[in-house]
């Protein structure tokens, strides 16, 4: 019996759900098919009918946690006064919990230094999640001239120290550099 549209639907939805996050927890390089389609209680065999290629499911995957992350921080800033919002969405960042659970965060932290290596369709998924993040940043900080140098300077500091927090072996370390960016982005002497 031929699956419904909606069937087909919900099982490539289910597969870039368990991709993104599978990719956020162990990188483009440390998933295979097998993996992804086992998350989801699917044959290896069946990838094809949803997906022409794991890259092409990988640009999906990068958009998808990209969204899945901004909404989330969309939705709590909507419910604080303006200044808290930015710096809830610094401190929610550079967090214990963030760095701790890449599945869960943001793929810029996560797959950015693989992502450089990626095909031009993943880039450009990079690019979009790149400009989705700044454009939040930018929605919570104060307006003025120098409102999207600073959502630069912000995001490629959050991204550093976590990326920078996740390869040390030196819980010390990593909770020092957490500290330091978070206290020069919100309290700047």
């Amino acid at each position: 019996m031929r699956r419904s549209k909606e069937d087909a639907a919900q099982t490539r939805a289910s597969a870039v759900r368990a991709a993104a996050k599978l990719f956020r927890a162990r990188g483009f390089d440390g998933v295979g098919l097998k993996d992804i389609m086992h998350a989801i209680g699917m044959t290896h065999g069946g990838f094809y009918r949803h997906f022409a290629s794991k890259d092409a499911l990988a640009t999906e995957a990068v958009a998808a946690a990209s969204d899945e992350t901004l909404t989330g921080h969309r939705a709590l800033a909507a419910s604080l006064p303006p200044g808290d919002a930015f710096r809830t969405f610094i401190e929610g960042y550079l967090s214990p919990e963030h760095v701790a659970h890449p599945e869960r965060g943001c793929p810029l932290a996560a797959l950015a230094a693989d992502g450089g290596r990626q095909p031009s369709p993943t880039r450009k998924a990079f690019t979009s999640a790149i400009a989705a993040t700044l454009s939040a940043l930018e929605t919570v900080l104060p307006r003025g001239p120098a409102r999207r140098r600073r959502a630069l300077q912000t995001l490629a500091s959050i991204v550093g120290a976590v990326v920078l927090a996740r390869a040390t072996a030196d819980p010390e370390l990593a909770q020092e550099m957490l500290d330091n960016v978070r206290a020069g982005i919100l309290d700047p002497a």
